[in-house]
């Protein structure tokens, strides 16, 4: 009895082992892309996979030169795009005492129909790992 659960353990071991080594276990995908808005990089943002017809789990990250790369579970998500460019100012921030004469702050270029109005939507089964964004100018 004892040589047989030791045969056993050891067989799970080795396709554990197995499929830790082959990626197979962990069910993520690597998706990467580009994120341009009216047809420029947007230099700096952030982009989320949000799951569940945007209600469930949350994979973003921040991103520079408009690409990012994030690992995601495979499923349908919905996708939101923030990006931003930093102005400067030359006065104070109203209402914040000591700040500097000269401030620099975040000025989002994105438009809500992006990101917390977003209704793209992009599936993830590992067949396509490039997603690229060309979200056009709009007015709002």
């Amino acid at each position: 009895m004892k040589r047989e659960n030791t045969v056993i353990l050891f067989t799970a071991c080795v396709l554990a082992l197995f499929l830790l080594v082959s990626g197979c276990g962990d069910g993520m995908v690597r998706v990467q892309g580009k994120v341009n808005y009216d047809g420029k990089s947007v230099g700096r943002g952030s982009i989320a996979f949000v799951g569940e017809n945007g209600k469930g789990s949350i994979f973003g990250e921040q991103f520079k030169n408009g690409s990012y790369s994030e690992r995601v579970p495979k499923g349908e998500y919905l996708v939101k795009i923030n990006g931003f460019d930093s102005v400067k100012l030359d006065q104070p921030i109203p209402g914040v005492a000591g700040s500097p004469p000269t401030t620099h702050v975040d000025k989002p270029i994105i438009p809500g129909m992006y990101n917390m109005f977003s209704q793209m939507t992009v599936v993830v089964d590992g067949s396509k790992k490039v997603f690229d964004f060309d979200l056009e100018k709009v007015e709002e």
